[in-house]
């Protein structure tokens, strides 16, 4: 099952590296240390948004072919829950690094 959810995988990935990396050199070239903090928490809301969208294409695609009265794949079922499953962990860790971040930088 986790064959099929590399773009997901890589996705997750990337946008962790990319939201470090952002907070880190707003760090290092303003010298504010409360700006990693804050980018932590501005990525964590940007996947609750990513979050919002996928779950809501889903839904349209689930109403259109019922409303077409295709039949609804069991794959395509199972291959979203077991991608929601990993961005809600993903979104788990974003949380607890973004609090930990947010408690120990002062």
């Amino acid at each position: 099952m986790l064959k099929k959810q590399k773009f997901t995988i890589f996705f997750i990935t990337a946008y962790l590296l990319v939201s470090v990396l952002t907070g880190l050199i707003l760090v290092l070239t303003v010298g504010r240390n409360d700006l990693f903090p804050i980018t932590m928490i501005v990525a964590t809301v940007g996947l609750l948004l990513y979050f919002n969208i996928r779950a809501s294409y889903f839904s349209r695609l689930k109403y259109t072919m019922i409303k077409h009265k295709e039949k609804i794949s069991e794959e395509m079922v199972e291959n979203h829950k077991t991608a929601t499953k990993i961005l809600f962990i993903f979104f788990l860790v974003m949380c607890v690094i973004s609090l930990v971040t947010a408690l120990t930088i002062h």
